[in-house]
């Protein structure tokens, strides 16, 4: 088993929004789990952008 530590995924709403099942496989630390530590999403540059979704 190979322990990552600070690698990061992203999760870009405008692709998909991770499962739960799907975040304890990417976050979780147990066997068959990715151990991330890190969720990068984009933030877009116009504020007025930022309340919620298109």
């Amino acid at each position: 088993m190979v322990l990552r530590k600070g690698f990061g995924g992203m999760n870009h709403t405008a692709w998909i929004d991770l499962t739960a099942a799907q975040r304890e496989t990417a976050f979780g630390n147990d066997s068959g789990q990715q151990g991330f530590t890190v969720l990068r999403v984009p933030v877009h540059e116009v504020r007025a952008c930022w309340s919620g979704r298109p």
